[in-house]
């Protein structure tokens, strides 16, 4: 008895949860992958993370002192060395040597490397920015793809209530002769192939809905539903390839490469500056010597042939690969704008074939069935002919959707070259 209730429990609470189960529209469904994708998160860690390497750009090497001894005798107790100490000379015994040394770096090239990694920061915004948009195109195909899966599952669930009735009429029917039994097994027939693509349609749907689930880092037990889709006017545009640079972030991740390009160049074209190196060294005596010091000023010679050929090599590979980027990029820009173009007429192809269907396949077809199904029903008509006026109508009314699924991939697709 208590084993009942408990299943009873489970029962009721799957039969709430479905109940109460969350329905989303496409505009909160982009919201929540924007908020909660951890692809996106990572872009930012990765763009805070550059700037903290921007802000230490400008260090300095950090100091460097020792300590020693200096121009201080070997212990020898032969020669000169032996005789100095048997008559007590304390004058050469060397010195305590501490010293101090410090590199100072360019400013000019402080300065450019800090606006070189301070840049490099917003390539990962751009670089968000064009995974948001394919994940966005994702998230619109299996948006589109569920909410006309459910419309096909609707259609097929109307038609087998209608087939499996006209089963049902046509074996009350075998008792007066009214019927055969080769309508009826061809009805039943039909129930059976309506009910195979009840589960391809099915699992179409799970596949969806695992696909947004993962897009919206849900966990597997989520529940939540969406809303119909409606076929609603887009404003169909062809972009000119100055619009489509403003908006296109691959096309500005371009742009960005080659200003981190010309940063690089320019911090490279600073290398032929000098470095500075400043040392200071104290002696403090042994003996009676007096104490001394020396102060050193170095400068590094980047000038010199066989140092300055590694920078200027660097300045040349660069501006051939600025070159490279800038025809890439044009070449991109073009091929985008005739994508977008045979985009917009396949669209506008494809909505006067769903116009078509709406206005004169799909009700001629429903007027021929119609016509079928009353002859059939005055037995001046078999039931095969009925079966294949409602199977002509139903594969229409499917093909219709099929045409809306592919029309609606097509506006995912569109909005994901122009960004929208």
């Amino acid at each position: 008895m208590n084993q009942n209730k408990f299943l009873a429990c489970i029962f009721f609470s799957l039969l709430l949860g479905n109940a109460y189960a969350q329905v989303m529209s496409l505009t909160q469904v982009l919201e929540k992958i924007e908020r909660d994708n951890p692809m996106l998160a990572g872009y930012k860690t990765r763009a805070e993370a550059l700037n903290n390497y921007a802000e230490g750009a400008r260090a300095w090497m950090a100091p460097m002192a020792g300590i020693g001894t200096f121009m201080t005798p070997y212990p020898s107790l032969s020669g000169k060395n032996k005789a100095a100490m048997a008559d007590g000379d304390e004058s050469d015994r060397g010195s305590l040597m501490i010293s101090v040394e410090q590199t100072i770096p360019n400013k000019n090239k402080l300065d450019a490397n800090r606006r070189y990694l301070g840049e490099k920061s917003k390539t990962e915004e751009l670089k968000r920015n064009q995974q948001w948009n394919e994940l966005r195109f994702q998230a619109r195909q299996a948006y589109y793809t569920w909410s006309v899966s459910e419309e096909k599952l609707k259609e097929l669930e109307q038609t087998a209530e209608i087939v499996k009735l006209m089963a049902e009429t046509s074996v009350s029917r075998l008792a007066y002769n009214q019927s055969t039994p080769t309508a009826v097994y061809r009805a039943q027939a039909r129930v059976a192939e309506i009910s195979n693509m009840k589960l391809m349609t099915e699992s179409v749907i799970q596949e969806s809905k695992a696909a947004l689930s993962t897009l919206m880092n849900l966990s597997e037990e989520s529940a939540f539903e969406i809303e119909p889709v409606s076929l609603q006017s887009v404003n169909l545009i062809i972009p000119d390839t100055a619009a489509l640079a403003q908006k296109r972030s691959d096309i500005l991740g371009i742009d960005r490469e080659i200003e981190l390009m010309k940063l690089n160049r320019k911090l490279q074209s600073l290398q032929n500056k000098p470095d500075v190196r400043l040392r200071f060294d104290h002696m403090q005596s042994y003996g009676d010597m007096p104490d001394q010091f020396t102060a050193m000023a170095m400068f590094t010679i980047p000038v010199a042939p066989w140092s300055s050929k590694m920078y200027k090599s660097e300045i040349a590979g660069m501006t051939g690969e600025i070159q490279s980027m800038r025809q890439e990029r044009s070449a991109l820009l073009i091929e985008t704008r005739g994508m977008i173009n045979r985009m917009v007429l396949q669209i506008r192809n494809m909505k006067a074939q769903l116009n078509r269907y709406e206005t004169d396949i799909i009700p001629a077809l429903q007027r021929n069935y119609e016509s079928l199904n009353i002859a059939w029903e005055e037995n001046r008509e078999s039931l095969p002919m009925v079966l294949d006026g409602l199977e002509a109508l139903t594969m229409a009314r499917l093909e219709y959707l099929e045409k809306k699924q592919s029309l609606y991939m097509m506006i995912a697709a569109y909005e994901k070259f122009i960004e929208e």
